[in-house]
This record gives structure tokens, C-alpha cells and sequence, in this order.
């Protein structure tokens, strides 16, 4: 296995290098020029490769003010872009060769264990508080702005009008 440290923006690799690249847990979040990044990943991405992105969202932007920080990074000294679904159907509109082949959210966390309470865990109290104040927090902010967005775009194989499944 390889490791490469450098620009995300200017990648050092030749056109059509892979065939999957992803970008998992707001990598690309903390990109200032969307557009010139995901022009770069489209450019490396070979004919018929897929890419998966899931960046950090509006909601995990909402958790952020309200105190309920998942960084190590100082909120202070870095800047992130918090994406919706409008927001990455606008970024991926833009490239030309990429399509969209899926978009989906991640279920919170909270969310996942109130189905789960169907069996009590060890400390039912504490679980209970969690859930209620995921269930305030969900009332200030709409479902589709989960935690995570995921978008699966697909680079279309030269000459092709449909791509493969």
C-alpha cells in the first residue's frame, strides 16, 4: 500500500488513474474550491470509475453551534463548507463527465438506537436523555439534513450515453 501527502487541488497522479476514489467523513469539506477539487478527482477518475463522497453537513454544522462538537480540529482556525443535498447536486452539476448515481443520508446514531430500544440497555436512563435531546434537536432541524450525506457519482465510459450498474 501506497500513501501520497499532497495538494488535493493538484494531484501529481496522471488522467484516468483509478477506479474508485473516496472521500469519507468531510475530507473535502475542508476545501475552499469545491469546483477546482472535484474537477481534479474527475480528472484521475478513469472512464466508468466511481466516486463516493460523504461530506460534513448542515446538521453537523447546527450540532457544532449548539456545542455537540465530533472534530479534533479548533472550530476557530479551520474552515469547513457544510453541504446539503441542493448544495452537492449543484458542485457535481457543474463537472462535466460525472454523474450522479445515488444520494442517500446516514442515519444519526440516535436515531439507529431508538430502534434498537426494543431491548433495554444497560442503563436505560441514560438512553432515554440521549434520545430525547436527539428528539429536540430534530425538531429544530429537518430530517434530511443528517449527519451525513452520501453521493456516489459515476464517470461515464467515453462514447457511452448509458452507464454500467
Amino acid at each position: 500500500r501506497n500513501f501520497f501527502v499532497g495538494d488535493m487541488h493538484d494531484l501529481t497522479f496522471p488522467d484516468n488513474s483509478f477506479d474508485t476514489i473516496v472521500c469519507l467523513f468531510g475530507t473535502f469539506s475542508y476545501s475552499l474550491a469545491p469546483d477546482q477539487l472535484f474537477g481534479e478527482l474527475l480528472r484521475v477518475l478513469e472512464p466508468g470509475g466511481k466516486m463516493i463522497v460523504m461530506p460534513s453537513s448542515l446538521r453537523m454544522e447546527k450540532r457544532l453551534k449548539m456545542g455537540i462538537s465530533h472534530s479534533t480540529t479548533d472550530a476557530e482556525t479551520v474552515r469547513k463548507i457544510h453541504y446539503t443535498e441542493e448544495m452537492l447536486r449543484q458542485v457535481f452539476g457543474t463537472l462535466d463527465g460525472l454523474r450522479i448515481r445515488g444520494l442517500n443520508y446516514f442515519a444519526n446514531t440516535m436515531e439507529e438506537l431508538n430502534r434498537d430500544m426494543e431491548t433495554p440497555p444497560l442503563d436505560e436512563i441514560f438512553y432515554r436523555k440521549l434520545l430525547e435531546r436527539e428528539r429536540n434537536l430534530g425538531d429544530l432541524v429537518p430530517a434530511e439534513y443528517a449527519r451525513h450525506i452520501v453521493l456516489i457519482g459515476q464517470k461515464p465510459i467515453t462514447g457511452d450515453t448509458e452507464l454500467p450498474g
